[in-house]
């Protein structure tokens, strides 16, 4: 990997689309309306990346943190942080200290490109 990592040549947009829903917004039961969707569980697979976009509710997860989707609930999603922080969990002893979630679907952006025709 070394000798290629000058030559590898990645294809990325210069602008990202993001539906309506994902644009930062408090996450306020009074404030959705009918235009805004609602995101729900299984708009999540296992191993998508995300990041927390919410602020609020003294979850006291990092505003932008981006971590990986390891298994879910009814109701929540079960994230995996890429870093520690406050009022983070092991997920059941499955991985280290103050880096596991329960999060609600609402409050994450899904950063995991859809590829079809597989």
């Amino acid at each position: 990997m070394k000798q290629n990592y000058q030559n590898v040549d990645l294809d990325v947009n210069p602008i990202e689309n993001l539906p309506l829903n994902s644009i930062y917004q408090e996450a306020y039961p009074f404030w959705f309306g009918t235009q805004i969707a609602r995101m729900d569980v299984s708009d999540f697979k296992v191993g998508n990346r995300v990041m927390n976009i919410n602020s609020t509710r003294r979850l006291y997860i990092p505003f932008g943190a981006r971590g990986t989707v390891v298994g879910n609930t009814e109701e929540t999603l079960i994230v995996l942080f890429d870093d520690q922080f406050l009022q983070g969990t092991n997920i059941y002893g499955l991985c280290d200290n103050y880096r596991g979630a329960h999060m609600d679907p609402n409050n994450l952006i899904n950063l995991s490109r859809n590829f079809s025709g597989f």
